[in-house]
């Protein structure tokens, strides 16, 4: 009885949970992802996948059946502003599913679509690390030198993203421990320094994938820096190449060839719409296309009645002396998250600002870190249900909140930092 009560008590908690993150979506938008989980025992004896929607806002993450009410289903119809793309393409069965219906899901939300860009980075890592020559050899000596550290109970530092390259990086801190080991004592001096300079060398060129990696794996809106992001990892990779072309020729070939398929006109868009971005880019080479970033927002951000109003304030918006740029305001982009920076600011040009809180409020990875793991655990365990999973998304965003975290600025220069 107690059991009973706990868990019905437990039920409207989590649906008041429900209720707070739809009523946000009117102003923030949310992101939404075509899923796949297995059904549990207790909803299906006879297991199977099924299709359901994990949808973000800044105010929570849930997990949804498709088979949702009308009520959610038609507030999702007028709220969706991204749409993201993360499938196993080498599952048939999930594809399968997908074409079936998950195509319908995109017709009927007839939104902008993306690819979450942490799937489409680790594939990029992939193809390089199978294409390299040198760097496939450096990778499968890296693994058993992984492996023999954690034979030995070496402590190895934790990584946000599962790769051979987070086995190489772990393993770097180790010289003395490698070379010591058992395992290794056939290895010559030759070899080593061999190692450990082609070892280096891979980390710095693919360092700011990495920390794309890493920085954008969380649960803050950041859609808004993604595009800057990405521009500084091609220049850096960039470089690499015209230092050594032979050596990095793959590294640079998947990138540009990745580059089309990541970046969308919603993340030339975002970052227009971020005032640090903005602001840094009257001062670089570096210009948007104002007319893509015009069409999308027309497209999917407001109503035909508004196109005139639009164009008023993006003239604003780019004036030298734009009265959106206060010296008050530019102290701020440091501090404030571009969500946060558009509220207190934006009061001069409010349609704009009504575009931008609705698509930085978005992230560039739909289930992070976090996500996967308690996916992965609820596998282990078979008690992968949708109450579970929606509690936990709800004590962390809660405890988020508590933290002010979710609002928090993102620090690209790490993109550029050296190696540790």
């Amino acid at each position: 009885m107690r059991f009973k009560k706990a868990l019905e008590s437990l039920k409207r908690e989590v649906g008041q949970y429900i209720d707070e993150v739809k009523k946000s979506w009117r102003n923030t938008g949310l992101t939404l992802k075509i899923h796949f989980r297995e059904r549990t025992y207790n909803e299906c004896p006879e297991k199977s996948d099924v299709l359901g929607y994990t949808v973000y806002c800044p105010k929570g993450l849930i997990f949804l059946d498709k088979e949702v009410s009308d009520e959610i289903k038609k507030a999702m119809e007028k709220e969706v502003t991204q749409i993201l793309y993360d499938l196993d393409h080498e599952n048939e069965h999930q594809q399968a599913l997908f074409s079936y219906v998950g195509n319908m899901v995109v017709t009927e939300f007839s939104k902008s679509i993306s690819i979450c860009a942490r799937s489409e980075i680790l594939k990029l890592l992939d193809r390089v690390g199978k294409e390299c020559k040198w760097l496939s050899n450096i990778l499968i000596d890296a693994k058993k030198m992984y492996e023999a550290l954690r034979t030995a109970k070496t402590a190895l530092a934790a990584s946000k993203f599962e790769h051979p390259l987070s086995e190489l990086q772990a393993i770097m801190q180790h010289k003395e421990e490698l070379e010591s080991e058992s395992a290794f004592h056939n290895r010559s001096e030759t070899f080593w320094r061999r190692f450990w300079k082609d070892g280096e060398e891979a980390l710095h060129a693919v360092w700011p994938l990495i920390q794309i990696l890493s920085i954008f794996d969380c649960f803050v809106p950041t859609i808004g820096y993604f595009y800057e992001a990405f521009e500084m990892a091609g220049k850096r990779i960039k470089h690499h190449h015209a230092a050594n072309p032979q050596k990095f020729k793959e590294l640079w070939e998947q990138f540009e060839l990745l580059k089309p398929c990541l970046i969308w006109p919603i993340h030339v868009t975002s970052a227009y719409l971020n005032p640090s971005y903005i602001l840094n880019e009257r001062s670089s080479e570096d210009e948007i296309n104002e007319n893509e970033v015009r069409e999308y927002m027309k497209e999917f951000l407001i109503e035909s009645n508004e196109e005139e109003t639009l164009e008023n304030e993006l003239a604003k918006y780019k004036m030298e002396d734009s009265p959106l740029f206060t010296q008050e305001a530019i102290s701020a982009l440091k501090t404030h998250h571009p969500v946060r920076w558009w509220e207190k600011f934006g009061e001069p040009t409010p349609l704009l600002s009504r575009c931008a809180i609705r698509l930085l409020s978005q992230p560039s990875n739909c289930l992070s870190h976090f996500c996967r793991k308690l996916k992965f655990e609820a596998l282990k365990s078979e008690r992968l249900d949708l109450l579970r999973l929606n509690v936990r998304m709800m004590d962390e965003f809660k405890e988020l909140e508590e933290k002010n975290m979710i609002f928090t600025p993102i620090d690209l220069s790490k993109i550029d930092a050296p190696l540790n």
